[in-house]
């Protein structure tokens, strides 16, 4: 069973409860998200090459397939990659579906509306319940 530790901020793993291997806490909290609210998903389930205004090929892998509908992909900390922002706001036109950036705002909101919903609801090492901000 996944155990939280406060050395870190991603923390992948396998969780239990949702029967696979997700890379962040928000994600595992997005996809229990997903359950409650009862919309089917499919967890990176595709790569996709998009292309840079300057030319350059870059793959991009969505977080979540929702409800084959839409792409939605969780971008909370600005770890100082401006690439990845070109990659994502390329993807947003060259998908083959229209893709959600989920960041750290609209979680946080997320988070305030669904955590008490969800036993399992994964807090970052910063938060616990009740510190929500």
């Amino acid at each position: 069973a996944h155990q939280q530790t406060a050395s870190s901020f991603a923390v992948g793993g396998f969780r239990v409860d949702l029967g696979h291997y997700v890379r962040s806490r928000w994600e595992a909290n997005y996809a229990r998200y997903l359950n409650l609210i009862g919309r089917r998903y499919a967890y990176e389930p595709s790569v996709f090459t998009v292309t840079l205004p300057d030319g350059t090929e870059h793959c991009c892998r969505p977080d979540f397939l929702v409800s084959n509908a839409c792409f939605v992909e969780l971008r909370g900390w600005n770890r100082g990659d401006p690439t990845r922002d070109d990659i994502l706001l390329a993807a947003s036109t060259q998908l083959p579906k229209p893709l959600i950036i989920l960041r750290r705002p609209e979680y946080l909101a997320l988070q305030e509306q669904s955590s008490r919903l969800i036993p399992l609801w994964e807090f970052d090492k910063s938060q616990r319940p009740g510190q929500e901000r």
